[in-house]
């Protein structure tokens, strides 16, 4: 399966989409944070992509398709579906934690921080003159001590206005073409997390994904990585493992391949 997709270009990552320039909840945070892209450009980048791809199927003999990534699963995602379809030289892949797949849709934690921002008008990355901890502080922390701190601290920490991917959504992604993949067991620097325990995780994640007809393939929660949990994952199962070009890594494991955030 691995041999239908061109794994030696620049593979993107994306996270969430908009119509125009978002003005208010987490949205308006994440597109400061180059977390976001407009669908005029989603269309304009796709055509460029699927172009230079078709050029290199004619070029090589080959049938390939470029990998276009998702992370996280915000449900704003599902409007690429039917800019996607024109493109056929294109394979959309979203990759969503275990605890999504196994039916937690609640906003992540980060998700929750971000609206809270916006309604008060305060940066993610600068509060720590109020809280006891900021944006980077908490990727550091499993979600349920994330969400811990968020409500220590009065924070909606599943805010209705942001949402995630239902079981429903999933399915009319897989119905039109789309692959899911695993965004490790939570979203948080599993380099932080016990390695047994992310062992355990990660083996009992991948028969739900076996069994769902998902797609073993890993993208590292916040691109954070090292050679000892890639390895792991290797041989557990996953077949391909991504990290972000836009992360800095100590490790040097030639199976993982960066992707590139479009922002």
């Amino acid at each position: 399966m691995i041999d239908k997709y061109w794994l030696n270009i620049n593979i993107p990552c994306l996270h969430r989409l908009h119509a125009s320039i978002p003005k208010s909840g987490a949205h308006k945070i994440q597109a400061s944070l180059g977390m976001n892209y407009s669908l005029d450009a989603l269309r304009s980048s796709l055509k460029s992509l699927a172009k230079y791809i078709y050029k290199e199927n004619i070029r090589t003999r080959s049938d390939k398709k470029a990998i276009l990534s998702f992370d996280d699963g915000h449900r704003d995602i599902l409007f690429a579906i039917p800019i996607i379809k024109e493109y056929p030289e294109i394979q959309p892949v979203l990759f969503i934690t275990g605890n999504l797949m196994n039916g937690d849709t609640r906003a992540l934690p980060l998700t929750a921080l971000y609206k809270w921002c916006a309604d008060n008008k305060r940066h993610p990355n600068s509060l720590r003159e109020i809280f006891d901890f900021d944006r980077k502080s908490l990727k550091l922390l499993p979600e349920k001590k994330q969400r811990q701190a968020l409500e220590k601290e009065g924070i909606d920490v599943n805010p209705s206005s942001e949402r995630m991917v239902s079981q429903d959504d999933i399915d009319m992604l897989l119905k039109n073409g789309w692959l899911i993949g695993y965004h490790g067991p939570e979203h948080f620097d599993l380099c932080r997390m016990g390695f047994s325990e992310l062992k355990k995780q990660m083996q009992a994640d991948l028969k739900l994904i076996k069994n769902l007809g998902y797609v073993p393939w890993l993208a590292w929660p916040e691109g954070s990585w090292n050679d000892k949990i890639v390895k792991a994952a290797d041989d557990i199962g996953f077949k391909l493992q991504f990290g972000l070009d836009v992360v800095k890594i100590a490790g040097t494991n030639s199976l993982i391949i960066n992707r590139v955030l479009w922002k």
